[in-house]
């Protein structure tokens, strides 16, 4: 386990340290993913395909009391599109 202290900046961002960068396998350009609950936040590598994120998060992934409450915009990885 690793635990480090980042600082939100001026413009929104958080520097993520090199050796959290080194564990998630993340290089700077690279996409990383959010999930939010109870006022937490998890942060892992950006799955490539909806099965490598299903395989990364179906244990821990939230379960809605509601689905009709999703907002659908949540779900959108742009897996099927080209990065512009």
């Amino acid at each position: 386990m690793l635990i480090r202290i980042a600082r939100i900046g001026s413009r929104n961002r958080v520097v993520l340290p090199l050796e959290v960068m080194d564990m998630l396998g993340v290089e700077p350009g690279d996409a990383v993913f959010f999930v939010v609950r109870d006022n937490t936040v998890r942060l892992s590598r950006s799955p490539e395909t909806f099965g490598e994120y299903w395989q990364m998060h179906a244990e821990s992934l939230p379960v809605p009391d509601d689905p009709d409450e999703v907002d659908p915009r949540q779900m959108q990885f742009g897996w099927d599109q080209e990065e512009t």
